[in-house]
């Protein structure tokens, strides 16, 4: 990595330090690419172009250098260096395992973090290189965009224009309805309607990911009464996305997200 950049692993960082440092990042950024294929028609050249294609989960490698020293450099365990390498294998290969999602976190030369949830589903063997060890780490983030800390935007009546940033579009938003309403994106055009009475009353989060409404900490769908769209809600990337609500406030929590 470069030097003003760092990269860590839930919350363990690769890069700059002693116990874990990437020999390789080649395919960790890219364009995931996208699902499905264009059709072939009798009668026209080339094929029908299939819109809205949906992404595909982005698949990336990292190559882990397992190093015979602590985070900071020195060798304290009472196995010596040996004993390091190996808590250090121990350690990258405890959060590989792990049945939850992986938060990969990139600090970029700008100051500002980046993540991606990640999983590992591939194996993994690991190379003796010297007295070090190498492991080879091919990473599936489910959710295939790069994205940044929470923004929430409340919206009332409107139009309110809401640009979220990033290059890439938001299909994650949690919109929150403390009330009945009807929250509408004039480029999808795309709706949520939810209305909190349907349930107990308290406020509804629905997420535009999952397609999801909790309220009061369980599942409401109940309370959605209407879906303008297969694709939910989504803002597109770094233009202002014109929100309307008919009734009350809803509020919008989005994150910057990239390709």
């Amino acid at each position: 990595m470069s030097g003003c950049s760092r990269l860590r692993l839930a919350t363990e960082t690769l890069d700059g330090v002693y116990h874990l440092h990437p020999y390789s990042w080649d395919g960790l950024w890219g364009f995931p690419g996208r699902r499905g294929v264009n059709v072939p028609v009798i009668g026209r050249p080339g094929s029908y172009r299939v819109e809205g294609k949906e992404t595909e989960e982005r698949i990336a490698t990292l190559g882990i250098q397992i190093r015979r020293r602590s985070s900071t450099g020195t060798i304290t365990l009472p196995g010596g260096a040996c004993e390091h390498v190996e808590a250090n294998q121990d350690l990258i290969l405890g959060l590989m395992g792990s049945d939850d999602l992986q938060t990969l976190e990139w600090d970029g030369c700008d100051g500002v973090m980046r993540y991606l949830e990640v999983e590992f589903v591939e194996p993994a063997p690991i190379a003796h290189v010297g007295l070090e060890r190498q492991l080879p780490v091919v990473l599936r983030a489910p959710y295939p965009y790069w994205r940044e800390a929470d923004v929430s935007s409340p919206i009332t009546g409107g139009p309110t224009n809401v640009n979220p940033g990033g290059n890439a579009p938001v299909e994650d938003c949690t919109l929150s309805f403390a009330a009945a309403g009807r929250i509408t994106n004039a480029l999808g055009p795309e709706h949520v309607e939810v209305d909190p009475a349907l349930g107990d009353g308290n406020p509804v989060a629905f997420d535009c990911l999952t397609g999801s409404a909790v309220q009061t900490g369980v599942e409401a769908a109940k309370t959605i009464v209407s879906i303008g769209s297969d694709r939910l809600f989504r803002l597109k990337p770094a233009v202002n996305n014109p929100l309307t609500v008919t009734a009350g406030t809803v509020t919008v929590t989005h994150r910057p997200t990239w390709w």
